[in-house]
């Protein structure tokens, strides 16, 4: 995929495409903008003001951490309060699928799978603890992670190590050569090793990880592989089924500028009954 068309596209999800049937923006309709993004070439200074204009930003203000926060559009954040303001009109206990199951497709999209391989999480923090506590890790197991994982994933993980005895084993990420980084993380492999759970993208220094030769030295190994995906939905095409990764998630606040407290969490299929949840409720939405 081309960068034009790639920044349209994800202008097109993130203003439109989760909140189908919003109506109005501050500043210009929702189709208004499909219409007039779509004649800019991404180049031009005019796409890109009037991306801008889109956000609440003050303008004499600059904003540099979407890694860690996004600023919602006002199209968000309009669908956001008209929801709310319905709820509190119509109070019900009730939950409507059919939504429910149209903003999995959307997310499905991003993704690259199927709308039952996708469960609705918080944040990727979420979507991580349901894997990582979820899995059938015994006593002696290993996991092998980098050095520049979020604390999202290095405290769930040595939660896991605490509770049940599991085994942590990482390598610092080899910056220089692609390939240096599976020779780093092979020689960690041992008949113990049961999971590698890496940032697609770090947080730390934005390296991208070779994910499709990771998934590939996994599976010749029968190995799981989770990828945190926080820092990548939005700033790049997505497509778990072409990396062939067994878990992945992100979180909605990000870089794909959704609503706050939105998380997306990926299970391949033939996983959705290995995980094993440990926090549930009345309506449990994660595999519904």
């Amino acid at each position: 995929m081309r960068r034009k068309e790639f920044l349209k596209s994800m202008a097109f999800l993130t203003f439109g495409a989760l909140f189908p049937n919003s109506k109005k923006l501050d500043y210009i309709s929702i189709e208004n903008f499909k219409e007039k993004i779509s004649s800019f070439n991404s180049s031009d200074p005019k796409f890109w003001k009037l991306i801008r204009d889109q956000f609440p930003i003050p303008k004499d203000f600059t904003y540099l951490n979407t890694g860690g926060l996004g600023s919602s559009p006002f199209v968000v954040a309009h669908k956001v309060k008209e929801e709310t303001d319905i709820l509190d009109k119509y109070p019900t206990p009730n939950h409507d699928l059919e939504k429910w199951w149209k903003v999995k497709e959307k997310c499905a999209d991003i993704f690259g799978c199927d709308k039952e391989e996708i469960a609705l999480v918080s944040c990727a923090t979420e979507g991580i603890n349901i894997v990582v506590n979820g899995l059938p890790l015994k006593k002696g197991d290993e996991v092998i992670l980098t050095t520049h994982e979020h604390a999202a994933g290095n405290i769930p993980l040595l939660n896991r190590a605490k509770r049940d005895g599991i085994v942590l084993k990482t390598f610092e990420p080899d910056a220089k050569n692609w390939v240096g980084n599976l020779e780093r993380l092979e020689k960690l492999i041992t008949k113990r090793t049961r999971l590698i759970f890496v940032s697609h993208i770090t947080c730390t220094t934005g390296q991208r990880l070779p994910e499709r030769e990771i998934c590939k030295l996994a599976k010749d190994k029968g190995l799981w592989v989770f990828l945190d995906g926080a820092q990548v939905p939005g700033m790049m095409p997505v497509d778990v089924r072409e990396y062939g990764c067994d878990f992945y998630t992100t979180s909605g606040h990000k870089w794909l500028l959704g609503p706050k407290r939105t998380g997306i969490l990926y299970v391949k299929k033939e996983n959705l009954e290995l995980v094993q949840p440990l926090t549930v409720g009345g309506v449990f939405r994660c595999w519904i």
